[in-house]
């Protein structure tokens, strides 16, 4: 007999999930918000970005530069800076001009200070300004091999050690910086904002359009309502954290990272199924919180204010993970949403555990099936009745 019911009320779950499906597919303009946009957004982004960026320091790298220089005439200190940048010499310095000052009285060799004066303001000048702290580092270089020479040695070989950095990270890891820092954040806030969208239109949507109590008044168990609201809402959100996040790697390895400046070359298997589980499981929460909140709010607006604060909460424990060390901290990965985005840095690391993911999944689990029943006993009484009618 249980078995029967059960069976019956998960039917009956499918019935308004279907519904919802169906409309939502008639909703062109909220299908491609949440599931296409985000594939396309992720590209558009950060190709863009690259692009801006790349042609601004092309720029700024054959900007002629006006610099003045006082109190050393060697040619060498200029044409070690011509190394280093398009200028031209003048005596005075005008608007945007850069000045090196040798102190008066200036000897070549002499231990000094040496000032550089820019405009901060400017981000071309300010570029310019560390090359010509480049420039003359290499001319002090110059300068010491000079006096070395009079004792027959030269400044190489006053340097005893030769410092090289080996990365031992596995090779999937490496080049993951960038996707380890943004990867999480996009992926937790297109979870929120793909299931938000929909979640509060199916709940305090249809009540300010009246259409819930029409539902509520079938015979379809108000159990099997509130499970088909929330299996709906889910769907939305993995899939439009699944989109972003496809939508990230296409942009990713089509920039080779941005400025061109990683190796990044894949994930591991093993990491691709945590960053699924994850983002299922973290989806299931963000669709379960997102159904209560709606369901108890009157008005898309009500429902709104009650998820926002939530959102802003999510966010801010992202942030908290710049300076743990979870492999320290097991009990971490019992806090909701926190574990999420530890545990996604680990997968795409490569060093997420079996522990780390079980914690998660049980952690979330629990979370998640405390909130259906809440929201299912919500259904359940007459205020979400009372509510929807008035």
């Amino acid at each position: 007999m249980k078995d029967r019911e059960k069976n019956t009320m998960l039917s009956d779950a499918m019935i308004i999930y279907r519904k919802e499906i169906r409309n939502l597919i008639k909703d062109k303009r909220t299908l491609f918000a949440t599931l296409i946009l985000p594939l396309l957004l992720m590209p558009v982004i950060f190709i863009g970005m690259d692009t801006v960026m790349g042609r601004q320091m092309d720029q700024v790298r054959e900007k002629t530069y006006t610099l003045v220089i006082r109190n050393n005439d060697d040619p060498q200190l200029i044409a070690v800076i011509e190394q280093q940048l398009f200028i031209d010499i003048i005596d005075e310095p005008v608007v945007g001009s850069l000045i090196i000052e040798f102190p008066n009285g200036y000897s070549m060799g002499d231990e000094t200070d040496v000032n550089i004066y820019y405009d901060s303001t400017s981000q071309s000048i300010t570029f310019a300004s560390e090359r010509l702290i480049r420039a003359l580092q290499e001319y002090d270089r110059i300068l010491a091999n000079k006096k070395l020479t009079e004792f027959d040695l030269d400044l190489e070989s006053l340097y005893t050690i030769k410092t090289f950095r080996v990365d031992t990270a596995p090779e999937e890891s490496q080049g993951t910086e960038f996707l380890v820092m943004m990867v999480p954040y996009l992926i937790i806030i297109y979870t929120f904002a793909g299931a938000m969208s929909v979640g509060i239109d199916t709940t305090a949507g249809e009540k300010e359009r009246g259409s819930i109590s029409i539902i509520l008044v079938n015979q379809i168990s108000r159990t099997s309502i509130a499970l088909g609201k929330v299996c709906y809402v889910l769907s939305m959100g993995v899939a439009s954290s699944i989109m972003t996040f496809s939508g990230l790697l296409i942009a990713f390895t089509a920039t080779g990272g941005l400025m061109g400046e990683s190796s990044f070359s894949g994930f591991a298997a093993s990491s691709l199924v945590i960053l699924l589980l994850v983002l299922i499981f973290t989806s299931m929460l963000a669709a379960s919180i997102i159904v209560l909140l709606g369901s108890l709010a009157k008005t898309v607006k009500e429902a709104t204010s009650y998820v926002m604060p939530i959102y802003i909460i999510v966010v801010l424990l992202g942030v908290l993970t710049m300076s743990l060390d979870p492999s320290s901290k097991p009990l971490l990965f019992l806090i909701p949403f926190l574990n999420s985005i530890i545990l996604m840095k680990g997968a795409i690391l490569g060093n997420a555990t079996l522990l780390q993911l079980l914690l998660t999944v049980i952690s979330l689990s629990v979370v998640i099936s405390l909130l259906i029943i809440a929201t299912s006993k919500l259904y359940n009484s007459e205020r979400i009745l009372d509510s929807a009618v008035n």
